[in-house]
């Protein structure tokens, strides 16, 4: 116990020492996001999908970038960003996928979806 009663002010004198951290830096912004070459979509807006496939069943905006979700037998997901800083975003990436969460081509469940709509 005697221990404990000389150690404590050791402690709290050792963690009031002026010394400071260096404040913690703040993250690095961003890489810009990979452009799918060509394919399918790519370039289409927000307007020009929803006449493709009616109403998103997901949107998720983050940042500049905006993900759109269409579902049906396939789930199709566009991932949506502004080529120039203010400017429209536009389709940059396309993703396709089953039920069971196995990649498909990204034609053919757009092709399904158009067609339910």
């Amino acid at each position: 116990m005697r221990f404990l009663a000389l150690a404590l002010p050791l402690l709290l004198a050792a963690c009031a020492s002026g010394e400071r951290q260096p404040a913690a830096r703040s993250a690095p912004p961003p890489e810009p996001p990979q452009v799918q070459q060509g394919g399918l979509l790519i370039g289409f807006t927000a307007t020009q999908l929803a006449q493709l496939f009616g109403t998103p069943d997901l949107r998720i905006v983050e940042g500049d970038g905006i993900k759109q979700q269409y579902r049906g037998p396939c789930i199709l997901d566009a991932y949506l960003y502004p080529p120039v800083r203010g400017r429209e975003p536009v389709v940059m990436h396309v993703d396709a996928r089953g039920p069971s969460g196995n990649d498909v081509p990204r034609e053919d469940c757009a092709a399904v979806l158009q067609q339910l709509r």
